[in-house]
């Protein structure tokens, strides 16, 4: 089967299992690449030819995974065949990211002087992609199901009251704006705004919330996105009573609504 053929068979597979418009394209992606290096009959390869591959590429550890989803799919679908590859552990290293404690996600809200930029970074970290917030429009309000404290703070500072976007950051921009508030909240850590989210993460893993409810709070597709950030769960803090739990939210949203300006 000539690549076209085999590549045009993959698409028709991908859609009619429903896969995402990003998976379509990232499968494919890595997919040509693959038949553009084998151009034999791929059915022939072992998985030392496939690992050999890999190292040819210098994958780092998130493309070969991907890579492997996508040809562990290809021979599944197209040749019946299950490939015994083994995924890279995806541990994130501490120079990767840097995670922000609670007191610090505190700390850089109550700095905050600019309401809006204080609601973006409250939307983050309560699990909500940067995509859909930083350019959030009213309509999109009752679709993203934004928590009730964070309606109140919205409505008590007038974000319904006036023009079509709430909030309206290129990405450029918020990223920008996050790096002046660690400045700001004197929070010396090298950061990214999805530091936010990824703590939120962690913190909830702290707090014993189950995965299940995290991959839904954050909008993963699996479990296995939230196991890469079990290395930076501090289990000196992990919460031992719902009580402590329930109590431990209250005062988070009394103090993060304390200030309005």
């Amino acid at each position: 089967m000539k690549q076209n053929d085999v590549l045009a068979a993959l698409e028709r597979c991908l859609v009619e299992d429903k896969k995402s418009e990003k998976t379509k394209k990232l499968y494919l992606h890595v997919l040509k690449n693959f038949l553009e290096h084998f151009r034999n009959d791929i059915n022939e390869l072992t998985e030392c030819d496939i690992e050999k591959y890999f190292n040819l590429r210098k994958l780092n550890t998130r493309n070969k995974n991907l890579a492997i989803s996508a040809l562990k799919y290809l021979f599944k679908k197209l040749m019946g065949r299950n490939l015994n590859l083994v995924r890279p552990c995806n541990k994130l290293q501490e120079n990767e990211v840097q995670i922000l404690t609670k007191d610090e996600v505190l700390k850089l809200l109550n700095a905050e002087k600019n309401t809006r930029n204080k609601l973006l970074f409250m939307l983050v970290y309560s699990g909500f992609k940067m995509k859909n917030v930083i350019n959030l429009k009213k309509e999109q309000l009752n679709s993203l199901k934004i928590p009730s404290k964070i309606l109140i703070f919205m409505e008590q500072n007038s974000y319904l009251k006036h023009s079509e976007y709430i909030l309206q950051f290129s990405v450029k921009k918020a990223e920008l704006t996050f790096q002046r508030a660690l400045i700001n909240a004197q929070i010396n850590k090298k950061a990214k705004l999805k530091s936010l989210k990824i703590s939120s993460i962690v913190h909830l893993l702290e707090m014993g919330v189950s995965q299940e409810f995290i991959k839904t709070l954050h909008g993963l597709s699996s479990n296995f996105s939230i196991k890469q950030y079990e290395s930076f769960v501090s289990h000196k803090s992990i919460i031992p009573n719902p009580l402590e739990l329930l109590l431990y939210s209250q005062c988070f949203s009394m103090r993060c609504f304390a200030t309005r300006l």
